[in-house]
């Protein structure tokens, strides 16, 4: 049995706060949210290969029915999945849910997962093999947090490769007793960083940032554990790759 547990924290369409509500409601929002968790975010968790994990996905009360439902048979299918329904998504919320879950006397891990993202199927067992790593030599009241700066973004079946250390993705090791998840991010606590491979995709859902500099083009993005449920098989011409290798590393070096 491990010395800890880990909790997956997913916002779905839960409010940050209650004057957001109406906005998280529209139905064609709302579908286009569903069908990207369906079609990206939960195949990515069923391809984890370490399974010792709960992935609470937090979402708000008034949700419409349906779209209820359509949550209550996934979480069915997947025993990992527990569903939360909550008026609001806040630090203090993820510890209330996670505390009704926990065993005493094991510490806590938690990580970070956008909605709209996939993880590549090692990445929990990346995370274990992290913390066990370290947990003897830090300080588990203040906890230390794990970064896996490398990853990618994901904009019209392209694939872009970025490092960034202050990740959605983040993952936080501490006392069960800690005031702090993974929510909290990186500031103030003793970071662990690992750079093995991307393990983490964010998916861009629409032309707001199409000309934001997401990272540096990624031939083989399109044939990577990334790839299912993101893209339709569509390939770029060796030319136009070539190309957008040097423009997108322009974009993302000298861009900003």
């Amino acid at each position: 049995m491990n010395p800890f547990e880990h909790f997956v924290l997913t916002r779905c369409n839960a409010p940050l706060k209650a004057a957001d509500t109406a906005a998280e409601h529209n139905n064609d929002w709302l579908t286009r949210r569903f069908d990207l968790f369906e079609r990206v975010c939960l195949p990515s968790m069923q391809r984890q290969l370490e399974g010792a994990y709960q992935w609470l996905v937090f979402m708000d009360w008034a949700t419409p029915v349906h779209f209820k439902e359509r949550m209550a048979a996934l979480s069915v299918r997947h025993e990992f999945l527990r569903p939360v329904y909550c008026s609001h998504f806040d630090e203090a919320t993820a510890l209330a849910e996670i505390r009704r879950r926990e065993t005493a006397g094991r510490a806590r891990v938690t990580t970070q997962l956008p909605c709209a993202a996939a993880l590549h199927p090692r990445m929990v067992e990346q995370v274990h093999e992290a913390v066990r790593q370290h947990i003897a030599s830090h300080d588990l009241q203040r906890g230390f947090a794990i970064s896996f700066p490398l990853g990618c973004c994901e904009r019209k079946g392209d694939f872009y490769l970025r490092r960034e250390r202050a990740n959605p993705f983040i993952s936080f090791v501490s006392a069960p007793e800690t005031e702090r998840t993974a929510l909290a991010g990186l500031a103030d606590v003793p970071v662990v960083t690992r750079t093995r491979r991307p393990l983490w995709c964010e998916v861009l859902q629409d032309d707001t940032d199409a000309t934001k500099p997401c990272g540096i083009y990624w031939p083989m993005g399109g044939s990577s554990e990334f790839a299912p449920g993101i893209t339709n098989g569509f390939r770029r011409g060796a030319l136009w790759q070539g190309a957008e290798v040097v423009r997108s590393a322009c974009r993302y070096w000298f861009g900003r």
